[in-house]
C-alpha cells in the first residue's frame, strides 16, 4: 500500500474520476456532518491554512488502451469527495449568478473532466442501481451540478440533494455578507487528504473498510456484509473485486441488486414546499398541501432499506441463539467464509429475504389469506425480538417441513402470548431475545403447536385471571405505539363482522367514548367522577373503533351514540343501548369484552402446575465430570462456566478452544475486537480469552444451556441436583421392592 499526503487541487486534477462500487453505500451525511464539514472550509480560507480530512483509500482500475480518463475504485471517502463537489458547484453556481463566468468555469474545473463525455465528464461518481449507470444518488447529483442533466431525474428526499440545498443557502449566506468567494474556494482547495492506493495482491479491502469510518458516519453491518460478499466474489473469480470488472457488475445487478430490494420498502416522507427543485413544485403545488410548524409541505415516498434488520434476524436463525448487533459482522462471516458460491449465497439469501419481507415488511406479500391475516397482526404486534422464530417457522412452512395447520396454530398461539403479556404490561422484549432464536429447535417435530405452548406457558404468560383483571382495569391506551391495542380492538371486532367484510380501513383509529380531555358537557356529565377521569379514560371499556376521531372529539355521548349507530364496525352496536356513559358502564362494558377476549385467546394449556414443573431448568449442579474426572469447586453453573474454560486451559488443549469460539464465539475469541467486547476478559492459551463476567446476575436459562453444551463438547458429563434426586428416589423404590 503506498500512501501520500496530497491537496485537492492533486487529487481532484483534470483527467481523473473517483467511482463508488457497487458494495459501497448511498450518500449518508446528515447535518451534524454537512456543519462540520463547512466549518472546517471556512476555518481554512479564512485562516488560509491546510485542513487535513483523512485518509482515503483507492484502487486503480485498469482502463482500456487510449482512455485518457484515471479511474479509481474508492474503498474509502467517497462521502467526503461527494460533499466536495456538492460545496464546489454551489459556489460555482452563485459565481455565475453574481456574473462571474470565468470564476464559475474555474470553480466548475474541479468538478467536471475537460472534453470528456458522457459519464467520464464527472469527477465523481457515486454508485449506481441500474445497468444504464444510473440511480438515485447519481441522477442527484449530476442534476444539481450540471444544468445539461434531465433535471426531472433529482430525487428530492435524497440526502444528496439535501446537502446541495445546504450548500446553496450557506454559499449564498457567504457571499451576502461580503466575503470574497475565492477566498471560500481555496478553503476546499487547502484540504489534504492521505492517499494510499491499494495493490489487491497484498492488500485485505475488508479489513481496511472495516476499520475506518466516515468522517461522523459509523459503518453498518449491512455495509460490512456487503463489502465481504463482494470480496467473496474477487475471491471466487481470483482477482479482487474492482479488477474483476463485468463479472463484478453483473453479479451486482443480476443477485446483489434483486436481493436488496426485496427489503426496501417505500414510505412516506414530509417534505418543506419551497425545499423542492423548481421543476417539482409547479407540480407538487398542484396537490394537497398540509401546513405543518407554519411550512407548507408535500407528502413524497422515500427508500428505506431493512437490509440491517433483515441480517440480525436471518443471522439469529442460523446461529440458533441471539446475536447481539456489534457481533453481527462476526456471525456473517462465521456462516457464510466457508462457502466459495457468492451466486448461491446471495440465493440462499434472497428466499429468505423474500419470506422476510411477506413477514415483516408487506401487508399482501403471501397468497395464503389466512397466513397473511395472521402476518398482518404480526406486524401490529410489533414485536422483533420473535421475529427470528417466526422467520424460521415460515420458511420451514416454504420448504413444507411445516404443514399449513401447524403453521398457523403456532402463529396464533405467539399472538395469544404476547398480547396477554401487553396487556398485563410485562416488559416484551428482555426475554424473548434469549429464546426466540433456537425455539424452533427446542419445540419442533409433530407435537410442535403443544410444545411452544408449553413453553411460552413456562415464560411469563399471564394466566385467564391476571388476563381478565387487566382487561378490566389497566389502562389500555399508550400516548405512543398503539398498535398490539389496535389489534386487540380490531380482533374483538372481528367476529362480529359479516362475511362480506373486506378488512380494516387505513385510517381505522382508536377512539375514546369518553375524551381524553373533558369539555363541560362531559365534565357535567361525570358529576362527582370526573376527578377520576384520568384513571379509567384509557381502560379498554372506553375504547372503541372508528375511522372519523376527528369528528367526534369532545362530542357529548347522545351525539357520539348516533355517529356510532352508522358505523361499520360492529364492535360500536354496543352503544345503543346506552343512556349514559360514566365509570360504571365503562367497567360493564370491559368486562364484557374481556369475556370475549378469553374465548379469542384461551388459556394456553390447561394444567400451568406441570407445565411450570417440567420445564424449569435444573437449578444447581451436583457433579461434572470432566476428562474422566470429578471437577471441583462447582456448585453453582457460574463456577461450572469458569471452570470448564479453566480446565481445557491447563491442558493445553487449543483445538477444543478452537472448536469452542466456533460455537460460542460471544463468550471465547482470539479476535481483539471480540475480547475488547467483552465485561471481563481472562487470558487463556494460544491468544484466546473468554468472558470472566458473562454469568454475572445471568438467569439460570441463559447459564445451563451454555454449561451443559461446553461440557459435552469435551465429552463430559453434568448431574444436576434435580437428576441427583430422581435418580436417589429410584433406588430407593428399586431397593423397597
Amino acid at each position: 500500500m503506498d500512501a501520500e499526503v496530497h491537496p485537492l487541487t492533486i487529487i481532484f486534477r483534470s483527467g481523473t474520476q473517483f467511482i463508488a462500487p457497487p458494495y459501497q453505500r448511498w450518500y449518508e451525511w446528515d447535518l451534524t456532518n454537512l456543519k462540520e464539514f463547512w466549518g472546517d472550509v471556512t476555518q481554512a480560507a479564512e485562516q488560509e491554512r491546510s485542513a487535513f480530512m483523512g485518509p482515503t483509500f483507492v484502487y486503480e482500475i485498469k482502463t482500456k488502451f487510449g482512455d485518457t480518463i484515471t479511474r479509481y475504485s474508492v474503498v474509502d471517502g467517497q462521502q467526503r469527495k461527494t460533499t466536495i463537489t456538492l460545496l464546489l458547484a454551489a459556489i460555482a453556481d452563485e459565481f455565475a449568478r453574481q456574473g462571474n463566468e470565468d470564476e464559475a468555469a474555474e470553480t466548475r474545473s474541479f468538478i467536471f473532466n475537460a472534453r470528456a463525455k458522457g459519464l467520464a465528464k464527472y469527477r465523481v461518481l457515486p454508485k449506481a442501481d441500474h445497468l444504464n449507470g444510473r440511480g438515485r444518488d447519481r441522477d442527484t447529483l449530476f442534476g444539481v451540478i450540471d444544468a445539461g442533466y434531465d433535471q426531472t431525474n433529482i430525487d428530492p428526499t435524497c440526502l444528496i440533494y439535501k446537502a446541495h440545498r445546504y450548500f446553496v443557502e450557506h454559499v449564498a449566506h457567504y457571499a451576502r455578507s461580503g466575503k470574497d468567494l475565492k477566498v471560500l474556494r481555496s478553503g476546499i482547495t487547502r484540504l489534504d487528504f492521505s492517499v494510499h492506493r491499494l495493490d489487491h495482491t497484498k492488500d485485505d479491502q475488508l479489513e481496511i473498510f472495516k476499520r475506518l469510518h466516515e468522517r461522523g458516519r459509523d459503518i453498518s453491518n449491512a455495509d460490512l456484509f456487503r463489502n465481504f460478499i463482494f470480496q467473496h466474489v474477487g475471491a471466487t473469480t481470483g482477482g479482487a473485486p474492482e479488477l474483476t470488472g463485468q463479472h463484478q457488475n453483473d453479479f451486482y445487478f443480476d443477485s446483489w441488486l434483486p436481493f436488496e430490494m426485496l427489503l426496501t420498502r417505500s414510505e412516506k416522507q414530509d417534505i418543506a414546499l419551497e425545499r423542492l427543485p423548481e421543476f417539482h413544485k409547479s407540480i407538487y403545488q398542484k396537490q394537497a398541501l398540509t401546513l405543518k410548524r407554519g411550512r407548507r409541505t408535500i407528502e413524497i415516498q422515500s427508500q428505506v432499506s431493512y437490509l440491517d434488520q433483515f441480517l440480525y434476524c436471518y443471522l439469529c436463525v442460523l446461529a440458533g441463539r441471539h446475536v447481539q448487533e456489534r457481533d453481527l459482522h462476526t456471525e456473517a462471516r462465521r456462516q457464510f467464509s466457508k462457502k466459495t458460491d457468492s451466486k448461491g449465497v446471495v440465493d440462499e439469501l434472497t428466499v429468505a429475504a423474500g419470506c422476510y419481507r411477506n413477514l415483516i415488511l408487506l401487508d399482501q406479500g403471501e397468497a395464503n389469506p389466512r397466513v397473511a391475516e395472521r402476518f398482518r397482526r404480526v406486524r401490529m404486534l410489533n414485536t422483533n425480538a420473535i421475529h427470528p422464530f417466526l422467520l424460521r417457522l415460515y420458511l420451514e412452512f416454504r420448504a413444507q417441513t411445516l404443514s399449513e395447520v401447524d403453521f398457523i396454530a403456532v402463529l396464533d398461539t405467539v399472538e395469544n402470548y404476547l398480547l396477554r403479556r401487553h396487556v398485563c404490561r410485562i416488559q416484551q422484549t428482555g426475554d424473548i431475545l434469549g429464546f426466540a432464536p433456537n425455539l424452533y429447535e427446542r419445540t419442533k417435530g409433530p407435537g410442535i403447536v403443544q410444545e411452544v405452548q408449553r413453553f411460552l406457558v413456562a415464560r411469563n404468560c399471564p394466566n385467564d385471571e391476571d388476563f381478565s383483571e387487566a382487561l378490566i382495569r389497566s389502562p389500555q391506551y399508550r400516548e405512543k405505539r398503539n398498535s398490539k391495542t389496535l389489534l386487540l380492538l380490531q380482533r374483538l371486532n372481528d367476529p362480529y363482522e359479516h362475511k362480506e367484510f373486506v378488512g380494516y380501513p387505513p385510517n381505522t383509529e382508536i377512539e375514546h367514548v369518553c375524551p381524553q380531555t373533558l369539555n363541560p358537557v362531559w365534565a357535567q356529565c361525570l358529576g362527582d367522577q370526573k376527578s377520576k377521569h384520568a384513571s379509567f379514560k384509557h381502560l379498554l371499556g372506553n375504547l372503541t373503533l372508528t375511522a372519523y376521531n376527528t369528528t367526534l372529539a369532545q362530542r357529548p355521548f347522545h351525539e357520539k351514540k348516533a355517529i356510532y349507530r352508522d358505523s361499520k364496525f360492529e364492535l360500536n352496536r354496543y352503544f345503543e343501548g346506552k343512556d349514559q356513559w360514566r365509570l360504571e358502564e365503562i367497567i360493564e362494558r370491559g368486562e364484557h369484552l374481556a369475556r370475549q377476549a378469553l374465548q379469542l385467546w384461551p388459556d394456553l394449556v390447561a394444567d400451568r402446575e406441570v407445565v411450570n414443573q417440567d420445564d424449569e431448568y435444573p437449578q444447581t449442579p451436583f457433579r461434572v465430570f470432566l476428562f474422566d474426572e470429578i471437577l471441583e469447586d462447582t456448585a453453582t453453573w457460574s463456577q461450572v462456566y469458569t471452570k470448564v474454560f479453566e480446565a481445557v486451559a491447563s491442558r493445553g488443549l487449543l483445538d477444543v478452544l478452537v472448536k469452542f469460539a466456533e460455537e460460542f464465539p460471544t463468550y471465547v475469541s482470539d479476535d481483539t475486537q471480540d475480547i475488547n467486547r467483552m465485561k471481563r476478559p481472562k487470558r487463556l492459551i494460544g491468544g484466546y480469552s473468554f468472558d470472566a463476567g458473562w454469568p454475572h446476575k445471568r438467569r439460570i436459562r441463559d447459564l445451563y444451556p451454555i454449561c451443559a453444551r461446553l461440557v459435552e463438547l469435551v465429552g463430559g458429563q453434568v448431574i444436576s441436583t434435580k437428576e441427583r434426586s430422581n435418580q436417589m428416589a429410584e433406588i430407593i423404590k428399586a431397593l423397597a421392592e
